[in-house]
Parts: C-alpha cells; structure tokens; sequence
C-alpha cells in the first residue's frame, strides 16, 4: 500500500508545542517508528546551511576515490559535517520543538551520537532497502520490547518531492529490521525544507531516485541515549566532529549533547 496516514505535527508559529502534543507524538513515534515534524525552522536559515554545505562540502560529494566519504547507494554520498559556524546553532541541535520530543524518547541526558549529511546527486536510482542500525540483541523477546536508544533527525536542505525524490518509510518496521522484506506498508511523504524526519534507527527505509537536475543534500542530526556509540557507520570518519572551540560557543545547558567527545573538558570539571 502507498501513502498511508503518517504521523505528523504542524509545529506553532508562536509558542511551543503543547506538553498533550508532545506526549502524543512520542506515542505515535513509538508506534510508527517515524515522525515528521512541520515547519521547525525558518526557509532561510535552511538555504543559509545548504549554501554552507556546497561550499564547504560539494567537491568532496563529487570526487571519486576521496578520503572521508562514504557510497551508501547509487550516486549517494554520506560525509560528516563539522560542527560549526551555521551548523553550531541552537535552533538546530537543541531545536525548541524538536528536542522536547527527542528528550521524551531518549530522556534528558541524551548525546548527539553523530552530524552527517547525505547527498543524492541528480539521476541517482533508488537505493537499497536497510536500516541505519541492526537490532541491539537480535532476540524478538527483548528487541520487540527495547525502547528507541538512537533517533536521527532529517533537516532536507531542498524540498523533498516526486521530482528531487524523498526517503521511503515502512512504519513499524523498526521492531524487525532483520525482515528483508517488511510486511507493513510504506509511505513516500512531501516534506518540504523547513521541516524535520525524526526516525528510528532500526526502520527500514529506502531513499528514492532523484529525477531532479540538481543535488539533493539531506543533513542528519543524530541522537542518541548515553551509553550508545555507533561502530557500524562511520568507518571511513569520525562519526561527530566539533573542536573545543566551537563546543565553547555552546550553552552550557546543552553540552551534554557534545563533551562526551571533550575528554580534557571533563577532566576540568573534576
């Protein structure tokens, strides 16, 4: 079955999102594996971190046999993106609609576990059907009950659409991502650039072909509860990058998020 009833919150232009709200989209988001949340950031901000992102990355998405790059289909390219300059906002890694519904799925001492972007280039096929991350146990009587431990957050840097191509989701797939052929069924959701895909990192999904002439650059804020590291991803890089610089320009309230990397930072704090 195609498109069916996704979950969905159009945030407020004003204000935040309802506490009722919150608790309703964690209980969606437990049950579909996947939410899409509208309209968290401006237009422009997002066409400031895209101009951003071309410049700083663009001739490493389109140079073969380059260092500190990862093929994950067809035309597809994942690089880690530094955390800095547009990308070291609070807007964007402490997102005030966002982070309430991440903090209620991964509680409040959750990590940013990794900061990548994955580039679709014009005339890339569909990709390969996966998950970001196999099961922690490969046991259906403890995985069917393990609560989400790792949500990524899509920030589309273009619109998402039948022309550029958008990701497929098969809700509820992330309670058996060792099915190769999930038997529930797919939604291929319009999500236009100011909004946000968190999804579970045990879904399966599909990225489809970009049918566009330009490229299709998608940036994947990655949260995570304490005790997680991915060792499956990102051996071609390091999975987070932020120098202590940069992690001093953030609030304190939120570095949390980072000083797990910040070794020396912890040792001062002692």
């Amino acid at each position: 079955m195609k498109n069916p009833k996704i979950p969905r919150i159009k945030v407020p232009k004003k204000g935040l999102i309802p506490p009722p709200a919150i608790n309703l989209a964690r209980e969606k988001y437990e049950e579909a594996g996947v939410l899409i949340l509208d309209g968290i950031l401006p237009a422009g901000y997002i066409d400031q971190m895209r101009e951003s992102f071309l410049i700083e990355y663009e001739k490493r998405v389109r140079e073969r046999n380059l260092r500190y790059k990862s093929d994950v289909g067809d035309k597809r390219i994942m690089l880690s993106v530094d955390v800095e300059g547009v990308f070291n906002q609070q807007r964007f890694y402490a997102n005030r609609h966002a982070y309430p519904v991440l903090s209620r799925l991964l509680g409040n001492e959750m990590i940013i576990n990794a900061f990548n972007a994955v580039t679709s280039l014009p005339g890339s096929n569909i990709q390969h059907l996966h998950a970001d991350h196999p099961e922690l146990f490969w046991d259906a009587k403890l995985d069917d009950v393990m609560p989400p431990f790792c949500v990524s957050m899509a920030i589309p840097l273009v619109d998402l659409n039948a022309d550029t191509g958008t990701t497929r989701y098969y809700p509820g797939s992330q309670k058996r991502t060792d099915d190769t052929s999930p038997k529930t069924p797919y939604f291929d959701p319009d999500v236009p650039k100011s909004s946000a895909i968190l999804f579970d990192s045990r879904i399966r999904h599909r990225g489809l072909a970009n049918k566009s002439d330009g490229p299709r650059p998608v940036l994947y804020m990655i949260y995570a509860r304490p005790w997680f590291r991915d060792y499956v991803n990102y051996d071609f890089d390091q999975a987070l990058r932020i120098t202590r610089k940069e992690f001093d320009k953030v609030r304190p309230k939120y570095q949390h998020l980072f000083d797990w990397l910040m070794v020396k930072a912890r040792k001062k704090k002692k």
